[in-house]
């Protein structure tokens, strides 16, 4: 297993239960959003378990990102991050794409 694969591997458990806790949440939510007729309060109480998973996403996102750069040496540290620029300009310009009307 390489450097870089550890930091995955590591969270391959968590990262499964949240996703399968989310898909849950997000399933009952989607139960609320259809209900006839509509409840705020219910919709409201359905939403909280969906953002304290996603939060809780996120976090593990940005621990396994952090843990993979710290592996990293200078070279591949300036490659990724010109990677990830070239990625972020691509989403602009798919969301500018987007926002003029423009089939891609």
């Amino acid at each position: 297993m390489s450097k870089v694969e550890k930091p995955i591997a590591k969270f391959d458990n968590d990262k499964q239960s949240t996703m399968d806790a989310l898909r849950a949440a997000r399933k009952s939510l989607r139960t609320a959003l259809n209900a006839s007729p509509f409840d705020e309060e219910a919709v409201r109480k359905a939403y909280s378990p969906v953002a304290a998973l996603r939060g809780e996403q996120l976090v593990m996102i940005a621990k396994i990102r952090a843990e993979i750069r710290s592996v990293l040496n200078p070279d591949q540290l300036a490659k990724l991050d010109a990677l990830k620029a070239q990625r972020a300009e691509k989403m602009k310009d798919r969301v500018r794409a987007w926002l003029q009307g423009e089939d891609n």
